[in-house]
């Protein structure tokens, strides 16, 4: 039987697992993210992730980022668009707290656009230290399944693509296995 886990959040950092609130910058940029109860809803609260992108209109090279909070039915997509920076790994982030491991199981699909190939492309699933440390492809589209460690604090997951010389288009994740309840 697992252990009650205190739930942390709902926002945590890296050295601070009680942030009540914060701004979509300081969230990014200081790695606060929505700490969320494995794959399902908290009782009072819904499953988040934050959305990480470039499409900003006024200014292509700024990283823009936008809190999703998702009403689970289990499958959620995340549409990301165009990859527009090389070496910026856009994606899905979020932080979990769990009793127990547990499977996060989903797809990911991107179009090659002018010049760009599949040798300019990479999909990963990793954490804070090691960005690939639970999966990596370099193909277009694929399904993933990972089994994420048991978390008392808060740890913290990232879904990115990466694409070359602005080469991808039409990028999306979609996770397959959240819940409510």
């Amino acid at each position: 039987m697992a252990n009650p886990i205190l739930r942390a959040g709902p926002y945590a950092s890296p050295t601070n697992s009680f942030i009540s609130d914060s701004t979509i910058y300081q969230r990014f940029g200081q790695l606060e993210l929505p700490v969320n109860c494995n794959t399902r809803d908290w009782v009072n609260d819904t499953w988040k992730a934050l959305l990480v992108f470039t499409h900003d209109s006024i200014d292509p090279t700024i990283l823009v980022s936008e809190e999703h909070v998702r009403g689970l039915d289990g499958t959620i997509s995340f549409d990301l668009g165009t990859i527009d920076r090389s070496g910026d790994h856009e994606g899905i982030y979020f932080g979990y707290q769990a009793a127990n491991d547990f499977t996060l199981t989903g797809t990911f699909s991107a179009s090659p656009s002018f010049g760009g190939g599949i040798e300019d492309f990479g999909f990963v699933i990793g954490d804070t230290i090691t960005f690939d440390r639970y999966f990596s492809a370099t193909t277009l589209s694929g399904t993933f399944s990972v089994t994420l460690p048991s978390a008392i604090v808060p740890k913290f997951v990232n879904l990115s693509l990466d694409g070359q010389a602005q080469a991808i288009d039409g990028a999306q994740i979609v996770i397959n296995n959240l819940q409510t309840g």
